[in-house]
């Protein structure tokens, strides 16, 4: 009855709190964008905002399943440290970005490592040189430094002696 109170903003904010704290992550975090659609000029956006990734975070599987929870988590806290820098809830969002990215270097070194063992180097190489150039302090925190340069300089050396090269398929992009 009364779309413009207050109180209907408080009661849009705490459904998304509701699905949230009772582990409904994906509608939670639907009913938080929403929220920042409809109010993006609201005090609470820094929360809404760092409560999207948090959604996005504690929806994650396993290290060996897709890491698209993962990824949408990152950009939703990027998005909360661009917006908010002084936020407390910014602070907050770093800590959780870095376990962000010691999910997708883990996901990224057991793929590689995969790789490795079948002997798809080239594949390897690709994988675990992306993942020590993009994530190293989350390489060195996870132990996986030295296992890592290992295998990169052992496919290095297969890639250079012949070994196996990207298939036609893969060169087209599919």
């Amino acid at each position: 009855r009364y779309p413009y109170s207050k109180y209907a903003m408080l009661a849009e904010l705490k459904l998304g709190d509701a699905r949230f704290y009772n582990k409904e992550y994906p509608e939670a975090a639907i009913a938080y964008e929403e929220f920042a659609r409809l109010h993006p000029r609201n005090e609470v956006i820094p929360y809404v905002l760092y409560q999207i990734g948090m959604c996005h975070f504690l929806s994650f599987s396993s290290v060996d399943r897709d890491q698209e929870e993962t990824q949408l988590a990152m950009e939703a806290f990027q998005r909360l440290i661009r917006a908010f820098p002084d936020s407390e809830y910014a602070m907050r969002a770093k800590k959780q970005l870095y376990e962000c990215q010691k999910r997708i270097t883990a996901h990224e070194f057991h793929v590689g490592r995969l790789y490795f063992i079948m002997g798809e180097y080239y594949a390897a190489r690709e994988r675990l040189d992306l993942v020590s150039r993009k994530y190293p302090q989350a390489v060195k925190d996870l132990g996986y430094e030295e296992e890592v340069n290992r295998m990169l300089a052992a496919s290095q050396n297969r890639v250079n002696e012949g070994g196996k090269k990207p298939s036609f398929w893969s060169r087209w992009g599919f």
